[in-house]
């Protein structure tokens, strides 16, 4: 049975988004408005080639008898092997049907630029650490291209170190999905759910009270990190 909108995703990358879209893309829609590489490929083939390298090395030691070496480089062949499954495996199509959903508003419309948020705790039992990130936009079909628009997103996330994750990929859902009315309806996810600050209602409180906070200059796709209280913080 097929999760609802706003709904658990499926497992990707070892995770599992807490609302995600579940629902397929558009591919042809992708290829036209989603601006990132498809990082995914280059990763694995990357990783596999790393592997092959390792895998040799790892027999050659064996053979001559370095069998210290040989069992840690079997330690160094399984994690190249998990790193190729983890980081080689999630496509564009993966990230909008099963990414994390989240919010992201217009802050500047010539150039259009958005500030996206995302929650970058890997365990929930962390303490809350957000992330924001400002990015230029080319195309923002099914929108009002006007100040403080909201965007709803999804995202992919870097890997995390210390239940913290650094980097995440914010993806209008209007690139993926050609249908308007998923935009109102993924914004009430967002406005609905509440956030463990009580000085605000949801996360698009939260985003419209940073956007004043951050330095104009902030550098595109560049992360700053701020916990709970809205009081930035590094990682």
């Amino acid at each position: 049975m097929n999760n609802e909108i706003g709904e658990k995703g499926e497992n990707l990358n070892l995770s599992r988004a807490s609302r995600s879209m579940n629902i397929d893309p558009d591919e042809e829609r992708i290829k036209i408005y989603d601006s990132y590489p498809a990082a995914g490929k280059v990763i694995k083939y990357f990783c596999m080639f790393l592997l092959l390298g390792m895998l040799t090395y790892t027999i050659y030691l064996f053979y001559y008898g370095h069998w210290i070496w040989g069992i840690l480089g079997i330690v160094g062949t399984l994690a190249l092997v998990l790193l190729t499954l983890v980081f080689g495996n999630a496509t564009k199509e993966m990230a909008y049907k099963n990414g994390l959903i989240i919010p992201a508003i217009i802050i500047n419309t010539n150039p259009i630029e958005i500030l996206a948020m995302a929650d970058m705790r890997s365990m929930e039992e962390q303490e809350p650490i957000y992330g924001f990130l400002k990015m230029l936009i080319k195309d923002l079909p099914n929108h009002k291209i006007e100040m403080y628009e909201k965007i709803p997103c999804v995202s992919l996330f870097g890997m995390a170190i210390k239940g913290y994750r650094r980097h995440f990929e914010p993806r209008p859902i209007s690139w993926g999905y050609e249908d308007a009315g998923l935009i109102p309806k993924v914004v009430d996810i967002i406005s609905e759910e509440e956030v463990t600050n009580d000085a605000f209602k949801n996360e698009w409180e939260m985003l419209y009270y940073v956007k004043d906070k951050l330095n104009k200059d902030l550098e595109y796709e560049t992360a700053v990190f701020y916990d709970e209280n809205l009081d930035e913080v590094e990682l």
